[in-house]
């Protein structure tokens, strides 16, 4: 190649060509290569590369030799230097665990011996033999909603219901575009609810799209990888994080009673259970334990569903001396009992119990009521940011009876009845969804 006895360049290269240009005064024209490296960044002397990758740089001269000298920053380990005092001179370098989320350097001071046209030797004199690179080998943080990383030993742990935030280090200024995150295991964005209304939401593909994410788990996760496939400098890998995900345990179990004819005040009704005393035998009686995991705390609530509530009742009425039988129902479908959370819920004898009723008027004839109910048992963890209830058990229980007399003087009779015994508690991670309030369901002609 040809010289000037002015200047001469150091062209840095890396897998696909990218180029740093330093001047020397009165030298060849000397080239640098990067290999086993994601390119350097157009017109950079930046590197981005995996963490199992290692960096070699050679530095040829196209007359006389070369000597070079390299400091590698902390962590970063030179594994061989050879031919120094040649024409090529050629370092490798390894990155230890701390260089991965770090920007790392190699400053590299280059003598030049050549060989002008006159035939005398020329040596690089001056500043612009100095060149540093810099290598950045980015890595998945996790993180909670404080911005503070969560422990690695052995992995991150996380816990069901937590406000958990993925991204990368470092990225700034580095033009790296995250194309995908692949998060394992079962994960929502959000889970809404109020006395009208429970809706869950699951995380989209914008939403895993982005520098950073924002997840929840609902499930346990026992060795988990989180993906981010990336583009940096023209190229596209893909990194990966361990994670694991632990969950409490619930102990759900219940206790039933039996269908039959109650008064409360001065009201009769056919009921599920006798709710009237605190001795006396409710429909359905609920209990629970739990055990959270340890280094975790946190809340629970219940919600109580109504799949499916249908009531029929017929009445006589008088109409100008005669007898006349109208007929009216109320029906709904997947709507919250009565508030949510279900506050019924409070350690009190009486209270942490379920007798549904049907009223029987005093002009009625016949009535038939038969509901179908799911009751969750709910956690949120005790952590920061925006933390999640998460469902943990699910118990699904179900009762329907019919009552008739032959009018409005005689005796009501139990024609049917009946009721699942002892639902045990399920392990669920479904959420409770509904739409409606039982209170606003309304009775209709039939």
């Amino acid at each position: 190649m040809k010289y000037s006895d002015q200047t001469c360049k150091i062209l840095i290269f890396a897998c696909l060509v990218a180029s740093f240009t330093v001047n020397i005064v009165d030298a060849g024209t000397i080239t640098m290569t990067s290999v086993d490296s994601q390119p350097f960044g157009a017109a950079s002397n930046n590197i981005i590369i995996l963490p199992d990758k290692k960096v070699t740089l050679t530095t040829t001269a196209d007359n006389g030799t070369v000597q070079v000298k390299y400091t590698p920053s902390a962590g970063v380990k030179m594994d061989s230097d050879t031919g120094t005092g040649t024409a090529t001179e050629t370092g490798m370098f390894s990155f230890g665990t701390n260089c991965i989320g770090q920007s790392n350097s190699i400053a590299v001071q280059i003598t030049h011996n050549s060989t002008n046209n006159s035939g005398k030797p020329i040596t690089c004199v001056g500043g612009a033999d100095n060149v540093t690179f810099s290598i950045f080998i980015p890595k998945i943080e996790i993180k909670d909603a404080d911005d503070k990383v969560i422990g690695t030993s052995p992995t991150p742990t996380v816990i069901v219901g937590q406000e958990v935030h993925v991204g990368l280090k470092p990225t700034d200024g580095l033009g790296i575009t995250v194309s995908k995150w692949t998060v394992p295991g079962t994960t929502f964005k959000s889970f809404d609810a109020d006395d009208q209304t429970g809706t869950v939401t699951y995380l989209s593909s914008d939403d895993l799209s982005h520098t950073n994410a924002t997840v929840y788990w609902s499930d346990a996760l026992a060795s988990g990888q989180v993906q981010c496939a990336v583009t940096a400098q023209g190229q596209q890998y893909n990194l990966t994080a361990p994670i694991t995900v632990v969950r409490p345990t619930a102990n759900v179990t219940s206790k039933t009673g039996n269908i039959g004819f109650v008064q409360y005040g001065s009201y009769l009704y056919l009921s599920y259970g006798d709710a009237s005393s605190p001795t006396s035998v409710s429909g359905i009686r609920y209990f629970e334990t739990m055990s959270i995991p340890a280094g975790f705390e946190g809340i629970t609530e219940w919600v109580q569903i109504f799949y499916s509530q249908e009531q029929h009742n017929k009445y006589i009425t008088n109409s100008n001396g005669t007898n006349i039988i109208y007929s009216q129902k109320l029906t709904g479908a997947n709507v919250v009992d009565t508030t949510y959370p279900y506050t019924i819920f409070n350690n009190d004898p009486i209270t942490d119990v379920d007798s549904p009723a049907a009223g029987l008027s005093i002009n009625g004839i016949y009535v038939s009521r038969s509901d179908s109910i799911g009751l969750w048992f709910m956690f949120k963890p005790l952590a920061p940011g925006a933390s999640q209830y998460v469902p943990l058990s699910i118990i699904d229980w179900s009762w329907s009876a019919t009552a008739s007399r032959t009018n409005t003087n005689a005796n009501w009779n139990i024609d049917t009845s009946t009721h699942n015994v002892n639902p045990p508690g399920i392990n669920t991670t479904n959420f409770p969804i509904w739409n409606g309030n039982v209170n606003e369901l309304r009775w209709v002609p039939e």
